[in-house]
């Protein structure tokens, strides 16, 4: 493992000398970045600067990359090492309190039915008065009840949602709404695909999409 303990930086191998190649490279970017904010790109000549401009600063970035990479490596075995350590403890303590809210889950559900019934008994032999669950607060502890849902016919919902658009229903309609949310990966796939921002505007109305170059890619 100890090859994994985090250590001092400075006192890895090379690491002055790759510091010192990241100065440089970034002494390169600086008039790059000044060209990239003055030039204008009016004619041929100028756009095939701007190209040139971008391709040396692709290089840079892929320079610079591979000049921390080594470390990079380093810093993500000792990150991973944490996070396993981390984990195998989480998840014992996450097993053993899924055992125990199960436990407590059934009792508070036992004795709430147990006060629900004994409260009825009082109410019919005119007691006065309110049960309350014998459930004790535990400090540390909050208690809460969920109420997980089942997705079993979204058309239901959709339909439901048009009813009430086409019944003038705003507030219905609204409500309804909120729950439908449309897939904006998909429609960029779309739009990806058929490259035509007029078929698009038919093929999805309400939806915008505009044509957008790009040159280079990532830098």
């Amino acid at each position: 493992m100890n090859e994994l303990i985090p250590v001092n930086p400075i006192a890895l191998d090379k690491w002055e000398d790759s510091l010192g190649t990241m100065d440089k490279l970034e002494q390169q970017i600086v008039p790059l970045s000044t060209r990239a904010k003055e030039i204008k790109v009016v004619d041929a000549d100028s756009f095939a600067e701007a190209g040139a401009i971008i391709a040396d600063l692709k290089r840079i970035s892929k320079e610079s990359e591979a000049c921390m990479a080594p470390y990079k490596i380093k810093v993500r075995q000792v990150l991973d090492f944490i996070q396993t350590r981390f984990t195998r403890n989480k998840n014992h303590a996450e097993m053993a309190h899924a055992v125990l809210t199960v436990k407590m889950a059934e009792y508070s559900r036992k004795e709430k039915e147990a006060t629900a019934k004994e409260q009825k008994q009082m109410e019919r032999k005119g007691i006065e008065g309110t049960v309350q669950p014998n459930l004790p607060k535990v400090a540390g502890v909050r208690s809460t009840v969920n109420y997980p849902i089942s997705i079993e016919d979204p058309k239901a919902l959709i339909r439901a949602c048009l009813k009430a658009y086409k019944a003038s229903d705003t507030k219905r309609f609204q409500f309804l709404a909120q729950f439908i949310m449309l897939d904006e990966a998909a429609l960029r796939a779309h739009a990806k695909e058929i490259k035509n921002v007029e078929q698009f505007a038919k093929d999805c109305p309400g939806v915008t999409c505009k044509e957008s170059a790009a040159f280079g890619g990532k830098v």
